[in-house]
């Protein structure tokens, strides 16, 4: 298709209308509340000063390893959005593993700065986040992330699925 997915700047056209989608995904935001209880949840779903915004793709994930049955399914991520910025502060899915149901929950020692608000062309914002997930005999995952999002970008993009103007372009890393 010859596209180019690298130039950007100011008052910047990008056109994808070419694009032909193999798949696509919706994430779905709602209340924590609308989620489903869980007693490991309980402080995600029902405390506003925790939490106030919930996201899932809706999909459920097999993992290919060989010798062993194991699916993933009802993935939430639970954030806390308010004036200064989009936080990730937990997220949770149920690990099926030769047909015994494991609710595991994630709690961020430190929260995933998604956003930080304002966000206008030109800005940078890194932050650090540390997660570390535990099933005793089965699982031990400790996740420190790095994000740094720069806002390179503004204009109009266009997609198969419509324009948008006022666009501003982030890239994170």
């Amino acid at each position: 298709l010859n596209l180019d997915f690298e130039s950007t700047g100011t008052n910047f056209n990008w056109n994808f209308e070419n694009l032909v989608a193999t798949s696509q995904v919706q994430l779905q935001f709602r209340n924590p509340t609308q989620t489903g209880y869980s007693p490991f949840l309980f402080p995600f779903i029902y405390f506003p000063s925790n939490t106030n915004l919930s996201s899932t793709d809706g999909t459920s994930n097999a993992l290919n390893i060989p010798g062993q049955a194991i699916e993933i399914s009802d993935s939430n991520d639970y954030y806390k959005k308010n004036s200064t910025d989009v936080r990730q502060v937990a997220s949770a899915f149920k690990l099926v593993y030769n047909g015994i149901t494991i609710p595991v929950q994630n709690q961020y020692s430190s929260p995933d700065i998604i956003y930080q608000f304002p966000i206008n062309y030109g800005n940078t914002h890194t932050s650090n986040s540390e997660y570390t997930t535990t099933i005793p005999s089965l699982l031990y995952r400790n996740r420190q992330l790095s994000r740094t999002n720069t806002v390179d970008g503004w204009g109009t993009v266009t997609t198969p699925f419509g324009t948008f103007s006022n666009t501003l372009r982030i890239t994170t890393n």
